[in-house]
């Protein structure tokens, strides 16, 4: 049950601190970006319901990874209570209702990049996720210039070519930091 509770602080977190910036590039009159990510090209100010996509691999396809398919069943819970969170607040994206579509990538890379198409043609404005591999779903999110939030991956390749290669992919702090933040 710890476990579940450090998870939703830890969604609640990431989805204000998402929302504040997608606000934040909302009200900007002359669409100039405040983050890295030019959000006002994927999120238009008549957009009532904004969507986010959500990878995961909820049901692994046989790789013995079952400590992160626990992992994705505890962050999923995590996420419905995290976005509700967030909507209950008037003041983080008045007008507007934040919504989360999920696809399970079952912990492989292909069915991870069918994923992250997928909610890309649903219309996603983001990606959190995915929990195993992005370094492919991250180039995709960056020619898409949509923002993709891993809290899991740590690739070599995507830690030291972050800049270069993959300019929409934010990395998060550890579950470790949750406890530092004021407000929670």
């Amino acid at each position: 049950m710890a476990h579940i509770k450090t998870g939703y602080k830890f969604l609640t977190i990431i989805l204000r601190l998402f929302s504040t910036t997608i606000l934040a590039s909302l009200q900007d009159e002359n669409n100039i970006n405040k983050t890295e990510v030019d959000l006002p090209t994927c999120i238009d100010n008549d957009r009532e319901v904004i969507t986010i996509g959500y990878l995961v691999a909820l049901r692994d396809k046989g790789s013995a990874r079952a400590e992160a398919e626990r992992l994705g069943l505890v962050i999923s819970g995590a996420m419905s209570l995290a976005v509700q969170n967030v909507n209950n607040q008037s003041d983080l994206l008045p007008g507007r209702t934040l919504e989360f579509q999920f696809e399970d990538t079952h912990g492989n890379e292909d069915d991870t990049v069918l994923a992250v198409t997928t909610l890309w043609k649903n219309g996603v404005v983001a990606f959190i996720g995915p929990d195993v591999t992005c370094i492919t779903e991250a180039r995709l999110a960056d020619a898409w210039n949509l923002p993709m939030i891993s809290y899991v991956s740590r690739s070599f390749l995507l830690v030291h070519n972050a800049k270069e290669k993959y300019a929409t992919l934010w990395f998060l702090p550890t579950l470790h930091t949750v406890p530092h933040f004021e407000f929670y």
